[in-house]
């Protein structure tokens, strides 16, 4: 195979000591080759549409240069990447050259992994996962009780080559030369991220590290600027801790994110997000804890002033950031590296309260935080003195003891209440100072307590959580009395101040379905109660709210609640109307109201029709017609009507008729029909459009319509473009015209160039408008048959299938028409007029079933009889947009016409030699002032018509035996020849002066095979022609 395709193997030979001979020896490694998408391919992929250029490959070698330092860091197995640059050389030799070069070395193992020693070397030190797998399967039986951890120190080495670096392009903006000194500390997670990694399918094992940066001496901590997260490879996600973090996270599809838990959680469905909040948690701060030890251990500098604090997130501030950086807050209660520590007054700034929320903070200083040494030894002095800690220990102290408080006297309430007030307002505070003595009460752990805690007093007094109160300002609100307990107590409600803060925590803006049909059960009974104005304002709030949640709520399940009223009799109205058989403070529910609707609509009609039956086709009386035209119009109110034919109304001269039956004259322009029966004149306009009463103009067309339904079949939009792939736009158009027109015995041809802008006020539709612009019209004298008629409207089969004398009478070439237009239309020997409208969009009464329409009238104003009139309108720049059968099509106007017209009058000469029928063909321009100017002729006249006679007859004699069952073969061997002499005359005016030109041919047809071919085609090939004949398979004639 190497040597049979050497080429398809060149691009591995000499890369990376991969030899010339591939087949001599194996190759100790894998070449993996990525061919860069072109441009051409990109507009092709169905994969990707980016094409990669040389400089898309320099951006992507320089963000690999950017991250270099740390794309080894916690790698398992890898510890050496080289980015090289092959090139041909100036002997033509390949040449490779050396951009950058990352490795990694191990300086010391601290702490061997479980099931490895000291002495192991670095690959066995970095797989992690394995070595937790192997420990998990141990003879522990799964129990992770912190024996397992590992700590090592790596050297990571960078190099880049700055000379070969620019001769590429590369501007890699880096330092040179890079060397730096690591501490790694990993930890295997126990408790809830253990269970997960058990129970959740696809999870990896809760193994999480931390990587510190040493001083080239080991002596002391260089932290980074910004720490990165990484899946053991990094992340494009920065936070503000002073430290990498590596696990093996659930990162979004295209690993440029964390998962992170979304309201899913808060529902209580499980979410990928809780998945890395507890590798953190658990995994992540146990081996940062571990590496704070080693460091303090080994008195390294500046190892307590790594640990997160809140306030110092670096100016990154997104709500990712603070979770992952929240993740590393100690747990006053029950942590093994910190201890309770005391709070005093100062710590507090309760000089800075206030008097009354300062006796709080006094007196829960007290009674709530015991007494302590501070932390615990070896965290520095800095972290002593972060005040969130403070704040948040507090702020859990009286959160844990407020029940108590709140319910031990009045005065500690309001000291409570004060308190609160101040908490929230000090949260929504954007602006506040690291130096602000209140500094403690911002931190994101304190919102979150808040979140999670019941502390914000309703109108009743009872402790709520935020979650559970409703925005007094939202579309729900209405639904309630402003002295509900669904809303925070007055003095929190109203202090506006307030209300950003209690959004953020959770104040809902909604209320869940079950409390929505609660609300609707409360319209009846304030009803019930005479507080008729209050039920009918909250069943107006309750609709605008389902209204405005309408896609949120199975609003059905409300159908059966009676909250809403019914309407009132209107002042005019002289029908019995059935809600006032009701009192007036009687609400219905939906589907009795519905209900009603619908016997309204069943009464209605079956009023009118008893009218009819009782008048016995004699008219109505004033009285009766008005009654009638009243009951019409109540019915016009309703939402769903029955079909015009099911509806009764008064006709001009006073007769009920069905609607079905009516027009109601609105276009003037037309003629009076004496068929037509139009709705009295004092059935106003808008009602007839209601009950769907046919205006004056559809229903002229409607007695004109043919019933069988006419139009092309199949899925036409998508169909025909397929067919238009075949049939590329040029002038085969034209001859696909001139073939069907000789098929149908057309003698003259005339193409014609048409202009001109056309009335739009007297069309069969509005939309028909757009199809009286410029167009190219085809006339010949034939007309069409009901066969020709039929043949047109089917796809890819046409008229000819039973006529293999035709080549193409109106058959799967006609379509190649929807090049230019998408409504192709024909008038027919000034009877028939045919449209074809394949998108349904200008026809009257079209549809997928019928994308067309046919009519027949014998009053047509047209001086075409005995000839047949095709009218393209050309595709507009309008039609073009909307047009699904060639959404890539430009629109077309008449100088393109022209230009196929010149084109093809080249051609024109030499098409007219084999035609049967067609003897002249002319090409015309149709202007604006309605002049018409001929541009080309050409016509050919027959020494010997009788011969062209003869032999269409006898093609028209076998043709119609060939289809035939019984047809005989030996037919075929009976040989017709024709010869004659032809002189093809033109005319040509698309030149600058105009020319007059005739050429002479001699013509010679033949019909079958030579009568001596039996005895030369060998006699299976006859077996299998006789056979194919035989069967109707072989449907062309041998001419």
């Amino acid at each position: 195979m190497l040597a049979k395709y050497p080429h398809q193997f060149a691009p591995y030979t000499g890369v990376m000591g991969c030899g010339p001979d591939l087949g001599a020896e194996p190759y100790p490694g894998t070449l993996i080759r990525l061919p860069l998408r072109t441009q051409e391919q990109a507009g092709e992929s169905q994969i990707c549409q980016r094409a990669y250029s040389e400089q898309e490959m320099r951006d992507l070698l320089d963000k690999t240069a950017q991250q270099a330092r740390h794309l080894l860091l916690f790698t398992q197995s890898v510890s050496s990447f080289r980015l090289l640059h092959l090139r041909d050389g100036l002997d033509g030799s390949l040449q490779t050259d050396t951009l950058l070069k990352v490795s990694r070395s191990l300086i010391k193992c601290i702490r061997p992994l479980p099931g490895t020693s000291e002495s192991a070397d670095l690959r066995s030190q970095t797989r992690v996962l394995a070595a937790a797998a192997e420990y998990l399967a141990g003879d522990n039986g799964g129990a992770v009780d912190g024996s397992f951890a590992g700590q090592l120190k790596l050297h990571i080495d960078v190099q880049i080559n700055e000379t070969e670096a620019k001769r590429v392009g590369i501007d890699t903006n880096v330092a040179i030369t890079a060397s730096d000194n690591w501490l790694l500390s990993v930890a295997l997670g126990s408790g809830e991220s253990l269970e997960m990694s058990r129970q959740r399918e696809g999870l990896s094992l809760p193994v999480a590290s931390v990587a510190i940066r040493l001083s080239a001496g080991g002596t002391a901590i260089e932290p980074v600027n910004r720490g990165v997260a990484f899946c053991f490879l990094p992340l494009p996600i920065e936070s503000p801790l002073l430290f990498h973090v590596n696990a093996a996270f659930a990162v979004t599809s295209s690993r440029r994110y964390l998962e992170e838990a979304t309201m899913d959680e808060a529902e209580g469905r499980w979410h990928p997000g809780r998945w890395n909040a507890a590798l953190l948690r658990e995994a992540a701060c146990a081996a940062l804890v571990s590496a704070l030890e080693r460091l303090t251990a080994e008195n390294i500098t500046g190892a307590p002033s790594i640990w997160p604090l809140l306030e110092a997130n670096n100016g990154l501030s997104s709500p990712k950031v603070i979770a992952l950086q929240a993740s590393f807050t100690p747990r006053w209660a029950g942590g093994r590296w910190l201890k309770l520590f005391s709070l005093d007054e100062s710590a507090l700034g309760a000089a800075a309260l206030g008097f009354e929320a300062a006796n709080v903070v006094r007196r829960l200083a007290r009674s709530l935080v015991p007494a302590g040494s501070g932390l615990a030894e070896g965290l520095a002095s800095s972290v002593q003195a972060a005040a969130t800690l403070v704040g948040e220990v507090f702020v859990a102290n009286f959160l844990e003891q407020l029940n108590s408080l709140w319910d031990s006297s009045d005065d500690e309430r309001h000291l409570c209440s004060e308190f609160l007030k101040f908490l929230l307002k000090n949260l929504s505070r954007e602006d506040i100072a690291p130096q602000d003595p209140t500094v403690w009460l911002m931190s994101e752990g304190i919102r979150s307590m808040l979140k999670s805690s019941h502390f914000l007093p309703d109108q009743s007094n009872r402790l709520c959580r935020v979650s559970d109160l409703l925005d007094p300002d939202c579309a729900a609100a209405a639904l309630y009395f402003p002295t509900d307990s669904v809303f925070p107590r007055t003095d929190f409600k109203d202090d506006y101040s307030l209300r950003p803060v209690l959004i953020s925590l959770g104040l809902q803006s909604q209320i869940p379905f079950d409390h929505v049909l609660e609300r609707a059960n409360t319209v009846s009974a304030l009803s019930q109660e005479n507080r008729l104005e209050d039920a009918l304002k909250r069943a107006r709030s309750l609709m605008k709210y389902l209204d405005l949640n309408r896609l949120n709520f199975k609003i059905a399940f409300l159908a059966s609640v009676e909250f809403l009223p019914a309407k009132r009799k209107p002042d005019d109205c002289s029908l019995h109307w059935r809600s006032d058989d009701y009192p007036v403070t009687q609400l219905f529910a939906p589907e009795v109201l519905f209900e009603s609707k619908q016997e309204t609509l069943g009464s209605l009609c079956q009023v009118l029709e008893e009218i009819h039956e009782n008048k016995s086709g004699s008219a109505l009386t004033d009285s009766e017609r008005k009654s009638c035209i009243e009951l019409l119009t109540r019915l016009s109110e309703l939402s769903e009507l029955p079909e015009p034919s099911e509806i009764f109304a008064p006709d001009h001269e006073g007769f009920l008729v069905r609607c079905s039956h009516l027009c109601f004259g609105s276009v003037k322009w037309l003629t009076k029909v004496d068929k037509l029966r139009f709705a009295h004149k004092d059935l106003a306009y808008g009602v007839c459009e209601k009950l769907r009463i046919p205006d004056q103009r559809v229903q002229t067309l409607r007695k004109h319509h043919v019933p069988l339904p006419f139009g092309q079949k199949e899925e036409l939009t998508t169909r025909l473009k397929g067919i238009l792939q075949g049939y590329p736009l040029g002038i085969e158009i034209f001859k696909e015209l001139v073939q069907n027109a000789d098929d149908a015995g057309a003698t003259r041809l005339h193409f014609i160039n048409d202009r001109r802008n056309l009335g739009t006020e007297k069309v069969l539709s509005d939309e028909w408008k757009a199809l009286q612009g410029p167009a190219l019209v085809v006339v010949n004298d034939t007309t069409f048959n009901d066969e020709d008629i039929e043949g047109i409207q089917k796809l890819g089969v046409g008229s000819k299938g039973s006529q293999p004398w035709k080549t193409g009478q109106y058959g799967i070439g006609f379509n190649c028409v929807y090049h230019v237009t998408d409504v192709p239309m024909f008038l027919s020997d000034n009877r028939v007029l045919c449209v074809m409208d394949p998108h349904c969009r200008h026809m009257p009464h079209a549809n997928t079933e019928s994308p067309g329409g046919m009519y027949k009238d014998e009053g047509l104003d047209e001086t075409t009889t005995g000839s047949t009139v095709f009218r393209l309108p050309l595709r507009t720049l309008e039609t073009a947009r909307l047009s699904e059968i060639f959404p890539a099509a430009k629109p077309l106007n008449s100088d393109d016409i022209y230009k196929l017209f010149k084109e093809f009058a080249e051609d024109l000469a030499e098409i007219l030699l084999f035609l049967s029928s067609v003897k002249t063909i002319q090409l015309s321009e149709l202007g604006t002032d309605g002049k018409l100017t001929k541009v080309f002729e050409t016509s050919s006249t027959i020494s010997d018509p009788s011969a062209c006679i003869r032999f269409r007859g006898e093609c028209q004699k076998i043709g119609r035996q060939l289809v035939q069952k019984d047809f005989d073969p030996k037919l075929l061997h009976s040989c017709t020849q024709e010869v004659y002499e032809a002189t093809i005359s033109t005319h040509n005016s698309f030149l600058q002066e105009p020319d007059s030109t005739s050429s002479k041919w001699i013509v010679a047809q033949q019909l079958g095979l030579p009568a001596d071919s039996a005895s030369v085609i060998p006699s299976k090939d006859q077996s299998k022609l006789g056979y194919a004949v035989s069967n109707g398979e072989w449907k062309a004639l041998p001419k």
